[in-house]
């Protein structure tokens, strides 16, 4: 019995050096596991060694339970990354019919979504002292629910219509478009709008989505050289994955509890990017779409520059009429008073750790380093400034080497980010707005595993889950060992950069898919 065990490890050992570059792959995971240990040491002691925390043990016991956390978490990447490795190079690792590459990647993609939902919603609600389930909070409850709706959103346009100055009286920050576009809510009492736009906010976050998943199945899947049913197959997949990652985020949940509606002008904003594809010659609508999204949150408008590129120096009027009349839809006195509230809004923001923009993790340095302070002014520029110009080159670089329709998703994704960092106020649910961005993102990792299937794009896969934890992942869960990234201003930059790195990739897979499409019929991928 001991000697088939032994036959046994040592074939796994053989398989395991017959991998290249397994030797590269373990030291890779001994660092991973190295980190995961050092950060989770605190946190997982109690739950699985009942009793003392890890820092209350004694120096020999505490290398003893590092090393072997150590151990476990190295061991755990080291299959991983050996499955990945040996995936990429087509072995059968499972008996299947379809495609290999498409197989893992969709398992992969779907057991990543699985731990982030069990890490960020399901393993904090066990309670280490009581051995109880318990209810965690995942952000600073306000009283009454639905709080920055009822101020911003339903007593403004009351207001206005007692013919009171909502930007005197009470320093509204909300353009004046937003006060028509929401007065019909008038037609029911406070709390029951509320109630209504909770689905509202759910329905927006379900078809930015679904507008992405077709976006990517017509411009980026249409382009593989595979069954014509397989695209559509895996952007449903897509859809319903991030889908049910986006509604169980912590972010989400803020919205709902805050009655915030980035989700809806954000539905709008990809409304416009839709049509423009699709219909490229609606260019009223298109705008219409665009600067409904603009005059409810502002920061939408980057997106004008797809629409400049579709249309040239047509867009130019049709853009000036339909926002000087959203901007004037309280009159020309209140459009001035707007602008005014807003500027001193915008530069004396509240800053804590749930405001991710640039101009508020700089505040949130300084509180960690009180040494900052004299290099606080410069230092809110500067942490303003990388994200728009990360976005400069990702855009330049899309313009340069992608054609209309791929790179106005590219586009489209590469700027969501931006929205989230510049306006010094983003709070931390509108980090709902990157899911879509998440899944244009995965789209093209998952195209270009399909047609080259390389460790690189693999482990840019496992990287965007992890990205995607994190942005999940309230601020009340992370340890003191890594609360520089509880803010989420450092984890959106990363994944800006990584959106930057695929752009000349892309354009290479683009071309190999183009090379195989005219060469021979549509099928498979051979295995």
């Amino acid at each position: 019995m001991v000697r088939v065990q032994y036959r046994g490890i040592m074939g796994l050992l053989k398989n395991i050096k017959q991998t290249p570059g397994w030797t590269y792959l373990l030291i890779i995971s001994l660092l991973l596991g190295g980190i995961v240990a050092y950060l989770l040491k605190e946190s997982l002691t109690p739950f699985f060694l009942a009793g003392k925390s890890y820092s209350a043990r004694s120096a020999l016991i505490q290398i003893g339970i590092f090393t072997a956390y150590w151990i476990v978490f190295s061991s755990i990447f080291f299959g991983v990354l050996i499955f990945l490795r040996n995936a990429t190079l087509n072995f059968r690792i499972f008996p299947v019919v379809t495609n290999q590459r498409i197989y893992s990647v969709l398992v992969l993609i779907g057991l990543g979504f699985a731990l982030i939902y069990f890490f960020n919603n399901l393993f904090p609600m066990i309670d280490t002292d009581t051995w109880l389930l318990k209810n965690f909070r995942s952000f600073y409850l306000m009283d009454p629910v639905g709080l920055d709706f009822r101020t911003g959103i339903y007593r403004p346009p009351k207001m206005v219509l007692n013919n009171e100055n909502i930007y005197i009286a009470q320093h509204s920050n909300y353009p004046p478009f937003t006060i028509l576009f929401f007065m019909p809510l008038q037609l029911l009492s406070e709390n029951n709008a509320y109630l209504l736009i909770v689905p509202l906010l759910l329905s927006a976050n379900i078809l930015s989505l679904a507008l992405a998943a077709i976006l990517v199945k017509d411009v980026i899947f249409a382009r593989l050289p595979i069954e014509k049913s397989v695209g559509p197959s895996i952007a449903i997949f897509l859809l319903f994955a991030v889908l049910w990652y986006t509604l169980s985020s912590y972010s989400f949940l803020f919205s709902i509890e805050r009655g915030n509606y980035d989700s809806i002008a954000l539905f709008f904003a990809v409304s416009a990017i839709y049509f423009s594809i699709k219909k490229p010659d609606s260019l009223w609508l298109q705008v219409v779409l665009l600067s409904i999204a603009t005059h409810l949150k502002m920061y939408p408008a980057v997106l004008f520059l797809i629409l400049f590129l579709k249309h040239g120096k047509r867009i130019i009027i049709p853009t000036i009429v339909v926002n000087t009349l959203m901007l004037l839809a309280l009159g020309y006195e209140n459009a001035l008073l707007f602008i005014n509230v807003m500027i001193k809004y915008s530069l004396a923001p509240v800053t804590w750790v749930g405001n991710h923009s640039g101009f508020s993790y700089a505040d949130f340095l300084y509180q960690k380093y009180p040494d900052l302070q004299i290099n606080l002014p410069d230092l809110r520029i500067i942490l303003t400034i990388i994200p728009i110009i990360i976005w400069i080159c990702s855009s330049y670089l899309a313009i340069k080497h992608l054609k209309s329709d791929i790179r106005a998703v590219y586009l489209l994704m590469v700027s969501v980010p931006l929205m989230c960092t510049i306006p010094t106020v983003s709070h931390d649910y509108k980090l709902i707005i990157l899911s879509t961005s998440i899944l244009i993102m995965f789209s093209i990792l998952i195209f270009k595993i399909i047609l080259t299937s390389t460790f690189w794009d693999f482990s840019q896969l496992v990287v965007l889950l992890g990205f995607s934890y994190f942005i999940g992942r309230t601020f009340l869960l992370f340890p003191q060992s890594i609360q520089l990234i509880s803010n989420k201003y450092p984890i959106i930059i990363g994944l800006t950069l990584l959106f930057l790195i695929n752009i000349i990739p892309i354009k290479k897979s683009l071309s190999l898919s183009e090379e195989k499409l005219s060469s021979e019929p549509t099928h498979d991928l051979p295995l």
